[in-house]
């Protein structure tokens, strides 16, 4: 065995160098594939709550595999919430849900921990709606475009801003708000939209006259 182990020590050294090199692939390729985690935070906190056929709880979930997973969220008395999560490489995916269908139970919620986990839930519903609707509309990320002009005396000014959003008198799911502190400002908003590089025409536009009420809604 000695002898052949001298005769063939290249041989041998190059083989001990290929084994090692498989190894450590094999080893990136499991920490990459295992390497997502997973934030989870649902109200009700006793509600079911199954990952691909798993069962989870509220609590973070660290080394998972990458991947797409199909979350079912149950509890008696509400609505059954199922959708699609995806796990990605070295991120943290927050999995925060409400179920609905039982609004008199929420109106009758006085646990203060339950009632402070459903405020982060809704904070971070809130941001994911305002991402969906940033991603559809770029002028978000310009918004609110105010625009002040204030005279010598101070005692007359130009003040009218736009905001974006859902409004009560938003025909689509978005809007363009002009509110007019001093009036007679439209035709300038809408100028200084195009300034900005956004076409008025591809928005729904609500105009209000506050200076009528003396404030701006």
């Amino acid at each position: 065995m000695i002898d052949f182990i001298k005769k063939h020590k290249i041989l041998i050294s190059a083989i001990t160098s290929v084994v090692i090199v498989i190894l450590v692939l094999i080893y990136v390729s499991i920490k990459m594939t295992f390497s997502a985690s997973l934030d989870v935070l649902v109200v009700p906190t006793d509600a079911t709550i199954m990952i691909d056929g798993e069962k989870f709880e509220n609590g973070i979930y660290e080394n998972l595999a990458v991947g797409k997973r199909k979350v079912v969220i149950s509890r008696e008395g509400f609505d059954t919430s199922e959708f699609e999560i995806e796990l990605k490489r070295d991120e943290k995916t927050r999995l925060y849900a409400h179920l609905g269908g039982n609004q008199e139970w929420y109106d009758n919620l006085t646990d203060q921990t339950t009632l402070y986990l459903l405020d982060i839930i809704y904070e971070f519903e809130g941001q994911q709606q305002l991402k969906v609707i940033r991603a559809k509309y770029p002028i978000m990320e310009s918004l609110p475009i105010v625009y002040e002009k204030y005279f010598n005396n101070y005692t007359e000014y130009v003040y009218y801003r736009i905001d974006g959003g859902e409004y009560e008198k938003c025909k689509t799911e978005y809007c363009l708000k002009i509110t007019d502190f001093t009036g007679g400002n439209r035709d300038r908003a809408l100028d200084l939209m195009r300034e900005k590089g956004y076409n008025p025409d591809d928005y729904e536009i609500i105009y209000e006259d506050s200076s009528k009420r003396g404030y701006a809604g």
